[in-house]
């Protein structure tokens, strides 16, 4: 699939400062890292992981408005420079983190938390649902908190979004995070093409996770977050060691409850029973009715 790259810059991210700025961080964080003068940086580092429209942008807006946490996300081009091409591949291993890419990745959150003097360092990126392995050789320290949602609401969030931004209909998955087979997926018709896409995302991060300390990855359920967003919040607060105001857990606890359910009426039955077919086995691991 042909893509134009600078329209796709220019249309996805609509800010040109966003390369400079990473750039930047990229440049001073390595030579600083290098020179060890952020020794120790990223401090207590936790990554946002989960599929596309999985709600982990509200999840990422609520941590970073704690004042302890130093908040970089999406940094998508600290992680893979090569990310500005739009037919690159996401996936990455343990074996593509070189010291050379550890120095260059440590060096730009560290430098970041550090000029914010902040005592958590937060990265969230849908992205990295299909790199843990990758992550995990350069921060074996870090935690996790996998955000997920039911995939069929996902599916319906991305044509949403793909329908209210026409330049993603010419890009693979819609810009969205691809998983390892995203050259087969993009030749399927748009709803089997995205519930395949959840539905891979899913399976990878619960093959990779299994290598993780359980102390160190924590899930949480959007369904239970929309019906109890203190308790929810609160409990992610506790796992990352965040202290949040007083002020910030009132205004979470008294957010309005939310209907996902809008799938139910946006799909026919025929379209239900294809999602569930495809995604049938990483909604039931996941607890969600078919």
């Amino acid at each position: 699939m042909a893509v134009n790259s600078k329209q796709f810059e220019e249309k996805q991210w609509r800010k040109p400062l966003r390369y400079l700025k990473e750039d930047v961080y990229v440049a001073l964080g390595k030579g600083l890292h290098s020179a060890g003068f952020l020794k120790g940086y990223p401090n207590q580092p936790v990554f946002i992981i989960g599929s596309p429209r999985s709600g982990t942008s509200i999840f990422n807006k609520m941590i970073a408005e704690c004042e302890d946490v130093a908040n970089f996300s999406e940094a998508i081009y600290i992680w893979s420079p090569g990310d500005k091409d739009p037919e690159c591949d996401h996936v990455k291993g343990a074996s593509d983190a070189t010291d050379e890419e550890a120095r260059r990745i440590k060096g730009a959150f560290g430098f970041y938390q550090f000029s914010r003097r902040k005592r958590i360092f937060v990265n969230k990126c849908p992205r990295s649902s299909v790199r843990l392995p990758f992550i995990e050789a350069i921060f074996p320290e870090a935690k996790y908190i996998h955000v997920y949602r039911d995939g069929r609401a996902v599916v319906s969030s991305i044509l949403d979004l793909i329908e209210r931004e026409p330049f993603r209909q010419s890009i693979p998955l819609g810009a969205f995070c691809k998983p390892a087979d995203w050259r087969e997926l993009v030749k399927m018709e748009p709803l089997v093409r995205h519930a395949c896409q959840w539905r891979d995302i899913m399976q990878t991060i619960r093959e990779d996770s299994g290598a993780i300390d359980k102390k160190q990855w924590l899930d949480v359920s959007y369904e239970e977050f929309c019906r109890k967003p203190g308790e929810t919040m609160s409990s992610v607060f506790e796992f990352m060691g965040a202290r949040p105001g007083k002020e910030q857990i009132r205004n979470i606890e008294n957010m309005p409850q939310k209907n996902d359910q809008k799938w139910r009426q946006r799909f026919s039955d025929e379209e239900i029973a294809s999602m569930n077919e495809i995604m049938g086995q990483q909604l039931r691991a996941y607890n969600y009715d078919l």
